[in-house]
């Protein structure tokens, strides 16, 4: 069994569903074969607002 870490700023995610889609699908093709078990990594970026109140 070969375990992969797949490490993507191109995933979707609940806020962005179809960012990525093509990562997801090359990635569930590759686990239904079953030699293959993923987890992937997909940083959201994210910096705090410069306008809290004015």
């Amino acid at each position: 069994m070969i375990r992969l870490l797949t490490f993507s700023s191109l995933y979707p995610s609940a806020e962005m569903p179809s960012h990525g889609v093509f990562v997801e699908n090359r990635l569930r093709h590759l686990v239904a074969g079953g030699r293959v078990e993923a987890r992937v990594i997909a940083p959201v970026p994210w910096a705090p607002s410069r306008m809290r109140t004015l």
